[in-house]
């Protein structure tokens, strides 16, 4: 009797691994397209391989199918994305590229406006200075200088 019970549990084991084995083969190949997909390697040659065993188990060939719908879905949604980022963006009516463009001309206008405004206080004040030069007696040849 114990030898009985030790070959049927030899011969389980033995099953229980070739099965295992088997089931481990098919499902890594899901799993390795998962992968190719999951890196966005869409045009790898792995993809566009049938899994082996698909055409004995339905299931498997149902799972092969999905895994090329969905690469079929990530290409076309990649490509959506790609067009819609290459658009000009808008923000209320103007491009980004207008905005830049106005407010580099608003900070020249300022600019322009504030060197003018220094520009024409300086020469008041030299004009200030030319004229109290005048007026009092200072030297000739400091008179020249201004």
């Amino acid at each position: 009797i114990f030898h009985l019970l030790a070959i049927s549990l030899g011969v389980g084991l033995i099953v229980f691994l070739l099965l295992s084995l088997i089931q481990k083969t098919k499902y890594g190949k899901i799993e390795e397209k998962l992968r190719a997909l999951s890196s966005g390697n869409y045009e790898s040659k792995l993809l566009l391989l049938p899994i082996p065993s698909a055409s004995d188990d339905l299931y498997i060939k149902d799972i092969d199918m999905e895994i090329t719908k969905i690469k079929e879905k990530m290409i076309e949604v990649s490509s959506e994305l790609q067009i819609v980022t290459s658009r000009p963006q808008y923000v209320d009516g103007q491009t980004k590229e207008e905005i830049l463009e106005l407010e580099r001309h608003r900070l020249a206008r300022e600019l322009h406006d504030s060197v003018s405004q220094q520009l024409f206080a300086a020469m008041m004040m030299m004009s200030a200075l030319t004229e109290q030069a005048e007026k009092s007696e200072t030297p000739e040849m400091f008179r020249k200088q201004l």
